[in-house]
């Protein structure tokens, strides 16, 4: 079983996984932390010596649209997804959310965040 840090944003409740703070770890299943590093972002695999691995950011746009799981970002609740989008954790993937979102507080919170980001 792989084991997941917390790096970013706030805490989170995610199911299956429990409560995360920043710097919690924790063991997970193979397709959790495939979910935690990839379609959330705010997670990263903790190496066997303990150093955390980041995913890196070398994809271009059309791969970073395939990396985004719409499925999984709209089967969290829209109160974290709202909290994710205002705390600033998904900034990169704005565009991504915007069109595939169903809340319309999330919507809000996309053109809310947006607004700061131009500031």
């Amino acid at each position: 079983m792989p084991k997941v840090e917390k790096t970013h944003g706030n805490q989170v409740v995610i199911r299956g996984a429990g409560r995360f703070e920043r710097g919690d770890r924790k063991d997970v299943s193979d397709e959790m932390a495939e979910y935690l590093t990839a379609a959330r972002g705010d997670f990263a695999v903790v190496d066997e010596d303990g150093g955390v691995s980041e995913a890196e950011d070398d994809t271009d746009d059309e791969s970073e649209a395939e990396a985004f799981d719409t499925n999984a970002w709209l089967g969290q609740d829209y109160t974290d997804r709202e909290d994710r989008v205002r705390s600033g954790d998904v900034d990169d993937k704005l565009e991504l959310i915007a069109e595939s979102e169903t809340s319309n507080t999330v919507l809000d919170a996309i053109g809310e965040r947006r607004a700061e980001l131009e500031d």
